[in-house]
């Protein structure tokens, strides 16, 4: 579900080891740059919309939604379609109950012209729900934001381990909402199984990722990870 050209599909089969990984991009040109770079992993990189996926119900035991959302005009719509084909689903997206980024995104000239947005946390519960979902797990990470200049994201990277502690604060201040959901219908020992599997791999890639989060090069690998998400199949 929109994977671009693989770089973290690539990551979260190194650090997850699954049994097998698909990973969909509505764009051939990304797809066919994927491909070229798996160097050999086992990863099946296809064309697809992520509003039709090619699959049949239940193909896959997680499905992993990562930072597609708020790109998408109908998020309601790829949160349901992913519950269609895995019965536990993990979210990765910018921390929409963060005012800071609300501002971001009216006053950055990137945001506007590629109609970046973000959502919050009750919204996208609230789909969950609507979906016959249920969120089992959530966490609220980072601090420093996109496009942030190199003296701004040190003194943030700085003061986030204490943001994060606060469970007011980071609600409002963290950059980054991860959650986990289940679907109702779902069989609930595979799917917490499965589910934590999932929850444990996306926290070592995050606090992986976390360690180049100063300057402009951290705030890059940022940006770049709120374009790519993938669908882990039998998840062992």
């Amino acid at each position: 579900m929109g994977c671009g050209d693989g770089f973290y599909t690539r990551r979260f089969w190194d650090l997850g080891k699954p049994k097998a990984l698909s990973a969909v991009d509505a764009a051939p040109a990304a797809v066919e740059v994927a491909r070229k770079r798996s160097e050999g992993r086992p990863i099946r990189f296809q064309v697809a919309d992520a509003h039709r996926l090619p699959f049949a119900n239940d193909s896959f035991d997680v499905a992993l939604v990562q930072s597609i959302l708020h790109h998408d005009d109908r998020p309601a719509d790829l949160i349901r379609e992913a519950f269609r084909v895995a019965p536990t689903i993990l979210v990765h997206e910018p921390n929409g109950n963060n005012a800071g980024l609300k501002v971001i995104e009216k006053l950055s000239r990137y945001h506007r012209e590629h109609g970046e947005k973000s959502y919050s946390s009750p919204r996208i519960r609230r789909w969950i729900r609507q979906a016959d979902g249920e969120v089992h797990w959530e966490k609220f990470a980072g601090f420093v934001p996109m496009f942030a200049p190199d003296w701004l994201a040190r003194c943030m990277k700085a003061t986030e381990p204490l943001l994060e502690r606060c469970p007011g604060a980071r609600a409002l201040g963290c950059a980054l909402y991860v959650l986990v959901a289940r679907r109702m219908s779902a069989a609930p020992a595979g799917e917490t199984r499965h589910g934590d599997r999932a929850r444990r791999v996306l926290t070592r890639f995050l606090r992986a990722k976390g360690s180049q989060t100063t300057g402009t090069a951290a705030t890059r690998c940022l940006h770049s990870a709120q374009s790519h998400s993938m669908l882990v199949e039998r998840f062992g």
